[in-house]
């Protein structure tokens, strides 16, 4: 009989390719993380200054392309935008039709699934971001664009300009909860001139 003092681990293959499994994973990983050769992001931005629109009902596209629209310089009332980008038949904007409204301004456009970090970075380079959200459910969905003006990584919470509220405070997980059920759609407007 062995005592457990004298047993020897043996090779076992199969753990063994788990084990280099599982090491593989974790630093591809962590390579995708931090590849960029961009910074991490601090614990919080804040983007003073970003004008602040208050929505109609249901006007919440209106309201986040104008705000990106004058941030940028080229302030729009909010009356002509919204005959631009909301459909009445939708009661509500396409994000295609926010997209539309920056380019024939001039503007340069990206619109892409996002990520907590991307939009961290893009706060730091004091640029704001519109993001789609859904605040119900995937099967009946009532879609929201706010725009993103700060991180508060201290307290764990997105700031944003939403509804009537300017600099509103979300917490992340509230933030990312709806954000996800919309790929995580969001829109960076920058002058051409700027890169992202």
């Amino acid at each position: 009989m062995n005592s457990p003092a004298g047993h020897r681990l043996r090779y076992h293959p199969l753990l063994t390719g788990y084990l280099l499994l599982g090491i593989t994973t974790l630093l591809f990983f962590a390579d995708g993380r931090t590849a960029s050769s961009e910074p991490l992001p601090s614990e919080d931005s804040l983007i003073a200054g970003v004008p602040f629109y208050p929505q109609e009902e249901l006007g919440c596209g209106p309201a986040a392309v104008a705000s990106l629209l004058a941030y940028w310089g080229h302030p729009v009332s909010l009356e002509e935008i919204t005959q631009e980008v909301y459909l009445e038949k939708l009661k509500g904007s396409l994000p295609i039709d926010l997209e539309r409204a920056a380019q024939n301004r001039g503007l340069a456009v990206s619109s892409y699934p996002g990520r907590l970090e991307d939009l961290r970075l893009h706060l730091q380079k004091n640029q704001p971001v519109i993001a789609f959200l859904n605040l119900r459910w995937r099967l009946f969905p009532q879609g929201h664009f706010v725009v993103v003006t700060g991180y508060d990584g201290i307290h764990s919470m997105v700031i944003v300009h939403s509804g009537d509220q300017a600099y509103k405070r979300i917490p992340v997980e509230t933030f990312l909860n709806a954000w996800s059920k919309t790929g995580y759609w969001n829109l960076l407007i920058l002058p051409r001139e700027v890169t992202s």
